[in-house]
């Protein structure tokens, strides 16, 4: 499953991020990257330091601010977030993200995937986020402040630059519910619950129904 969620950061945290380019120092993007994804990796990451912090506190409230990630990503944890750029002639080839990772001092599994784009198209040509889903391939280039979940099951690439800069954050979620199919059921019968809700009135049968089914369902699934 993909969500596009326009408008993820509001103007404020988009501007936070951005002034972050003009601070902090830059690494090459390999070092965060294994030993045979980063021959496929061409750019560089902020060293944020002591701004980490305030960074991943940006995506959290943005996060909790976003009631589609409530019910289609069921965020258990949030990774600290990094800040990429690709100038022209740099791209990341095709990789799958690596299911297991550590932050704030405890391994994480990663379920979701999250690239937040930090430039509008016009400043830049080329560096499409390109995901091979298990039915078809779609290209993204969004609006600054936008963003884009995917499951980290994918295989996916940002295409080379070939104009201006390229700006964007990426992070992981470790989500309540493991499965990605199931995370899908839910995801569709809380559309359908909110479908009914606005037809039913409060104590019909059928938007109890709806409900039950739904937190039945959360009962099962979840992780503790």
């Amino acid at each position: 499953m993909i969500i596009e969620t326009t408008g993820f950061l509001g103007s404020d945290a988009l501007r936070f991020l951005r002034g972050l380019y003009e601070e902090c120092p830059r690494a090459d993007g390999k070092e965060t990257a294994g030993s045979e994804i980063g021959k496929f990796k061409e750019n560089v990451e902020l060293e944020l330091g002591e701004r980490a912090q305030a960074v991943k506190e940006a995506i959290l409230t943005a996060c909790n601010e976003a009631p589609v990630l409530g019910y289609a990503v069921l965020p258990r944890m949030v990774t600290r977030p990094i800040l990429s750029l690709y100038e022209p002639g740099m791209h990341y080839g095709s990789h799958m993200d690596s299911a297991i990772g550590y932050d704030d001092g405890r391994l994480y599994r990663s379920d979701i995937s999250c690239t937040v784009f930090l430039d509008d198209p016009s400043a830049y040509d080329g560096g499409e986020l390109l995901i091979e889903s298990d039915t078809s391939s779609q290209r993204f280039k969004l609006p600054a402040g936008s963003a884009v979940f995917y499951s980290t099951l994918y295989d996916h690439e940002v295409l080379e630059v070939s104009r201006g800069v390229r700006r964007a954050c990426v992070f992981w979620i470790e989500s309540l519910v493991r499965d990605p199919q199931k995370r899908r059921i839910l995801f569709d019968i809380a559309q359908l619950g909110e479908w009914i809700g606005q037809r039913e009135p409060v104590d019909s049968d059928i938007r109890r129904t709806a409900v039950r089914a739904r937190e039945n369902l959360y009962r099962m699934w979840l992780e503790g």
